[in-house]
This record gives structure tokens, sequence and C-alpha cells, in this order.
């Protein structure tokens, strides 16, 4: 390893490894992605990040002859309806499994009975906030990432979140084509 190899940051880092950069952020944080936390802000070396995809790589090579996953679970949450109707049809025809929940407390217990690769979250839900649906989703130790679907990208209700942990915002209303590509992403 060169010691004068300069460091990468997260925008870079996802570039060279062509992946969105909160994958990226959200992988070091987890520490599934050889990293150094510099102040708030994540730094990488290309030669840490070869070695990483080398050894990575061979895991990959030796579970190749499993079957292939099933569609992705994703739990999606609010209070509106015709919002879950949307999010069921969009992402159910394109092949994930959608479960959903139109209170925060009916979407804590979900979660505690399913393991789910995504949430969808309103910020405002009648009985909690989403912040606080994120938070005790996180405390049953199934953290899943977290999608906030809101009409109120500017809530205080965000800064909340942001202390519990990482997040994707998404602002209503939404386009199938916008949402399909956020969802991707995980």
């Amino acid at each position: 390893m060169n010691d004068k190899e300069p460091y990468l940051d997260v925008d870079e880092a996802a570039k060279y490894l062509q992946l969105h950069s909160e994958t990226v952020r959200r992988m070091a944080r987890e520490k599934n992605l050889p990293a150094v936390k510099i102040g708030r802000s994540w730094r990488f070396k290309v030669s840490t990040l070869d070695e990483w995809i080398n050894k990575n790589a061979l895991v990959m090579d030796a579970h190749s002859e499993l079957p292939p996953q099933g569609p992705k679970k994703i739990l999606c949450v609010d209070d509106d309806p015709d919002v879950l109707v949307f999010l069921k049809s969009v992402l159910g025809n394109n092949g994930f499994t959608v479960v959903t929940a139109q209170t925060g407390h009916g979407a804590v217990r979900k979660a505690e009975h399913e393991v789910f690769d995504l949430v969808i979250l309103d910020l405002q839900l009648p009985d909690i906030t989403g912040a606080d649906v994120m938070k005790r989703i996180s405390e049953n130790g199934k953290a899943p990432p977290v999608v906030f679907l809101t009409a109120f990208p500017n809530s205080t209700l965000l800064h909340e979140a942001l202390e519990i942990g990482s997040f994707t915002l998404l602002a209503k209303p939404t386009k199938p084509k916008e949402l399909l590509t956020v969802v991707n992403r995980y």
C-alpha cells in the first residue's frame, strides 16, 4: 500500500465502485466497506478498495451456484391509502414484494415479525412520526435502509431522523420512474 496514496471522498469512491454515494456511505458506516472516518466524512484508499473488491469477488464466485434471491421485500408505510396503492402497484409490477401499513405502530409490529430489505416511510403518520418508526425498527436490530416519502421535505422531523441514522428523501408527489430509481439503488 502506498503511504502517499490520496484518499477518495464518498462521491469519488462511489464513482470508482460504480455505486450510489448513499450506498457507499451506508456500507462504510456498517463496516461492510473499508473506510476511515475523519470528522464527519468518510475517506477511502483505492488500493484498499481494490483489495476489498478482489476478496468479495471470490466470495461471490463461491456462492454463484446458489439459486437467485427472490424479489426484495419492501415495507411501505403511509396513512394515505392512495399512496399505498400507488407504491404497491409500481413496486409490485416491478418484481418487489410489498407489505403495507397505515400506521407507525402497525409498521413496527410488522418489522418485529418480518425482515425487510427496505422501508418506504411517510414522515408524518397519525400515531407516531416516521422518525419514531425508524428508531423503533432499528432498535429491533433489523435496520433496513429507509426512504422517507414526504410532502414536507423541509420538516423539522427530518432532523430527528438524521440523529437516528441515514436515509434517502423522496418528495411527494413522486413519479414511478423516480421511485424505482431510488428503490433500485438498494
